[in-house]
């Protein structure tokens, strides 16, 4: 399996980060190791509590990710992931906070097989896919478009 190393920078206290959904989802897929120095990480997440971020070098991918109500700035991070309805090419992934939590998963599970006609009219959400298009195949920046 491919090495995919992350770090996390700026979080709350107590974050879980193999618990992570984007930790969980790149396990299944790459042999993910979490780095405690984010300099030597290939990808680092980072969210609202702290400036760390703005410390690392510019070269390094840095993916923002919010369950809080502030929009990703684009001039910051590479990439993000929230929950906001933002269309940004490749760069954007939202995923609200229920998806990402057991008791909603399965309270949106039941949502969906009681309106069973939403389901013939429309996709099926799938988080986990999501998630690994969006962190699992992101190798390089993005070309910045003028």
């Amino acid at each position: 399996m491919q090495k995919v190393k992350i770090a996390f920078v700026d979080f709350w206290d107590n974050f879980d980060k193999e618990g992570f959904v984007c930790t969980r989802v790149l396990a299944r897929h790459f042999d993910v190791e979490i780095m405690a120095d984010a300099n030597a990480a290939d990808y680092v997440f980072y969210s609202v509590n702290g400036d760390s971020h703005w410390f690392l070098p510019p070269e390094k991918i840095k993916i923002f990710y919010t369950g809080e109500a502030v929009t990703p700035d684009f001039n910051a991070c590479d990439y993000a992931i929230g929950f906001d309805w933002l269309t940004f090419g490749d760069r954007y992934l939202r995923l609200p906070n229920y998806y990402a939590t057991p008791y909603y998963r399965h309270q949106t599970e039941r949502f969906e097989n009681r309106h069973s006609p939403l389901r013939r009219t429309a996709p099926r959400f799938s988080a986990q896919q999501s998630v690994l298009q969006f962190c699992g195949q992101q190798r390089q920046r993005p070309s910045p478009s003028l």
